[in-house]
């Protein structure tokens, strides 16, 4: 199973957060690390903790968030 694609942008403009400033202050995420999230290869060292907040605060679940390609 491999990552397809990353629908951060997607579910942020869907759940009204402009920014990944304001992201980052919501989720306690760094910016930086949204950021390197938009990537493929990056997005897979993600943390359960840090996948949850995103999920919580973007009112999305994680087959919203990544597409998989089997």
């Amino acid at each position: 199973m491999k990552i397809k694609h990353i629908n951060l942008d997607v579910c942020k403009a869907k759940a009204g957060i402009r920014t990944d400033t304001e992201l980052s202050k919501r989720t306690g995420i760094s910016r930086t690390t949204l950021i390197n999230y938009r990537d493929k290869r990056k997005f897979c060292s993600i943390t359960l903790k840090n996948l949850m907040f995103l999920c919580s605060i973007l009112n999305c679940k994680i087959e919203d968030l990544v597409e998989f390609e089997y």
